[in-house]
């Protein structure tokens, strides 16, 4: 293998212009620096792909990969011919500096930015080693007081050892505070320098001072013309699904764009490459997981556990609410999708590494005749109408979960969050606020005192009357949902006045006491509903409402 000498530019000259001829022999090795082909992008992660062709001859050779950025790892190499005439026995890795004249003050930064790393870490050593002096002094002072000066009969001999022992903490705490703030103020004057070295590094420009070269042993059992590939994985990157839907809600069609978005920050930009877009697991972990035996032992009480003896830790059964689990579990966006979906633009892209968005049009259109258009109005909640649209999603393949942004007649109304859309599957897909529906609610009264003279018992009745008011000139299906409550103690009784409007629906959703009107409203025309209900209780308690999701 040819190293490169910073102190003979002919040689280094000679050797440029040989690199550029793809596929040149030098000896027994074959020196290659393939351009990028090809990325396939995860939702987490993505997997750059060189693809070369070499005219590999009989028994063993080598081929040099140049040109692969040094931050890269996770390195994979095969070729893509069939059979066992060629194969990849080994491969290794050298790094290789670049000599350009840029290189040498990028060079002589860099070993400040690595001997100022250094400092800072002894100085981080010092502070932890001075901390540990102080706790030792803390225990000087819990520990000689009442174990050593006062087992001395001798008066003077103890007011001597406290002394002693006085000047000691003393001394050394004063010793250790002063060098712990010396070494914290040379701690954050180091971390200054490096900020600024930092800066001056990044503004130097994105070329890379380092190379890896990879090596890859070849065998072959009779002389041809190969296609290798070379790949490896960089987790600074990924892409989303965007997708936007377009309501005509005087035909009740729904248009569906899917698009998507690329971020990447990877080493490297990806200059008018063919990106694969893919929902698939990017791990690369061929092994299924293991599955070990279980047992189950009688649980000891928590002090007998820990009297057990040193290491031993108690096992404890706790009851977390759902409340609790989502206070203290951390943010994390997390993706998942029971199929494996591939998406292929139909165009090279070229996707630049300064972690921008990089959006991509035109991965599928989908359209949806008479669907199904309902406004839901939750009165209790506020005075709206929120537009949904129900279909079945006859595409070919799963569309994973994603923003989405909604337009009804040509007018943006806001975005919401979907799921994954799976094929043949009903799907409801909000459209947002519904202003051509108008939603009052008006209080009847609703009365609070005792049922009788001699039950003593106290009554809350619920009593309002709801107003939905269609202000579109063609018919639009209205769904209301509200709630009675439901009693779980004997002594606590619903009752539902005689001129409640009936509901449609009950226990929607398998969520009892919930309630659903559904009505198709005429152009310009209303509908009313009357909501009325009493909840009786002894008068000597009290009640509480709670409620689930």
């Amino acid at each position: 293998m040819v190293l490169l000498d910073r102190k003979r530019p002919i040689l280094l000259l000679t050797l440029g212009i040989l690199l550029l001829i793809p596929g040149h022999l030098h000896g027994s090795e074959i020196v290659v620096e393939p351009e990028i082909s090809e990325v396939k992008v995860y939702i987490n992660g993505a997997e750059v792909l060189r693809k070369f062709k070499v005219d590999v001859p009989q028994g063993r050779s080598r081929i040099i990969v140049q040109g692969i950025p040094s931050q890269v790892s996770d390195f994979d190499a095969y070729t893509s011919q069939r059979g066992s005439d060629i194969r990849v026995v080994d491969t290794s890795t050298v790094t290789r500096y670049t000599t350009e004249p840029f290189s040498e003050a990028i060079l002589e930064i860099d070993e400040r930015i690595e001997a100022l790393n250094q400092k800072i870490r002894l100085h981080e050593d010092d502070l932890k080693s001075i901390d540990m002096e102080l706790k030792f002094v803390q225990k000087l002072v819990e520990h000689y007081p009442t174990h050593n000066i006062h087992q001395s009969t001798d008066v003077a001999t103890s007011v001597d050892i406290a002394d002693e022992v006085l000047n000691l903490v003393r001394n050394r705490s004063k010793n250790a505070l002063e060098a712990k703030r010396a070494t914290s103020i040379e701690l954050r004057n180091s971390n200054t320098e490096l900020d600024s070295l930092e800066k001056e590094r990044g503004a130097m420009g994105g070329e890379q001072r380092r190379f890896t070269d990879l090596s890859l042993g070849i065998v072959a059992s009779q002389s041809s013309t190969t296609e290798f590939v070379v790949s490896y994985f960089v987790r600074t990157s990924s892409w989303r699904p965007r997708y936007s839907a377009y309501l005509d809600s005087n035909t009740n069609k729904v248009t569906i764009f899917h698009d998507a978005v690329v971020y990447q920050r990877s080493p490297e930009p990806w200059n008018e490459v063919m990106l694969t877009l893919t929902t698939a697991n990017p791990r690369r972990i061929a092994n299924p997981p293991q599955l070990f035996s279980h047992f189950v032992d009688k649980q000891e009480s928590v002090s007998a556990v820990a009297m057990a003896g040193v290491g031993s830790r108690p096992r404890e059964t706790l009851s977390v609410s759902d409340a609790d689990f989502a206070e203290a579990a951390p943010s994390v966006e997390t993706a998942s999708f029971a199929y494996t979906t591939v998406f292929e633009p139909n165009e090279p892209q070229s996707v630049d590494n300064n972690n921008s968005e990089h959006g991509i049009v035109g991965l599928g259109t989908y359209e949806f005749n008479d669907v199904k258009v309902t406004t839901t109005v939750i009165p209790r909640h506020d005075d709206l109408g929120y537009l949904a649209a129900q279909f079945t999603f006859d595409g070919q393949f799963p569309l994973p979960g994603g923003n989405m942004r909604c337009f009804v007649d040509g007018s943006y109304v806001g975005k919401v969050i979907v799921s994954t859309i799976n094929p043949n599957k009903e799907v409801s897909l909000p459209l947002g606020r519904d202003d051509m529906i108008g939603v009052t609610l008006e209080s009847q009264g609703g009365t609070k005192g005792r049922e009788g003279f001699f039950r003593n018992r106290k009554v809350e009745e619920t009593y309002f009357l709801v107003t939905i008011q269609n202000h579109r000139s063609t018919p639009s299906s209205i769904e209301v949902l509200d709630y009675y409550p439901v009693s779980r103690h004997d002594d606590v009784e619903v009752e539902v006045h005689s001129d409640a409007t009936p509901p449609d629906k009950k226990d929607v959703d398998d969520r009892p006491g919930r309630l659903a009107w559904i009505k198709t409203v005429g152009p310009n025309e209303s509908w009313k509903i009357v909501q009325r209900y009493s909840v009786s209780y002894p008068r000597d308690s009290d009640i509480t409402t709670s409620y689930n999701r």
